[in-house]
């Protein structure tokens, strides 16, 4: 057993308490990665069901610009999904579904570990509206 000057022995609580954080931020990652890849999935379905909402379609959008295809299937045909421009999904949006598409935008921010994901969800939509996206 290692020992401290004196002759008391090192407590190992401080390493055990290390590897159970590493081992936590593990799992929480892993579980960030699950929720980012149903989320992809879940607006891939909506799209493809015609009942997409901006998120899902933003989402969608990503997906035919992400070349890792970080967090989406590789066996997904991009043929059957809609073709969207991404600012044209702000327009005509009342304020109850803006505010539901930023929240929406801040999960994405949240899960997305991609740089590139994380540049398009900032560059793109972090932004404030264009005077002309508000409706009331």
């Amino acid at each position: 057993m290692d020992q401290r000057r004196g002759g008391q022995p090192r407590s190992s609580i401080p390493a055990k308490r290390s590897a159970a954080d590493a081992q936590e931020e593990a799992w929480v990652a892993n579980e960030d990665r699950f929720v980012l890849k149903q989320a992809k999935k879940k607006a891939i379905i909506r799209a493809r069901a015609g009942r997409a909402d901006p998120i899902d379609l933003l989402a969608v959008t990503l997906r035919a610009l992400d070349a890792t295809r970080d967090g989406y299937d590789s066996d997904d045909d991009d043929g059957e999904l809609p073709a969207v421009d991404p600012e044209g999904v702000f327009e005509g949006l009342d304020d109850m579904q803006l505010d539901e598409l930023d929240k929406g935008i801040d999960t994405y921010l949240t899960l997305e570990h991609s740089r590139s994901n994380r540049d398009f969800w900032t560059v793109r939509f972090c932004c404030p509206l264009p005077f002309y996206l508000h409706t009331s």
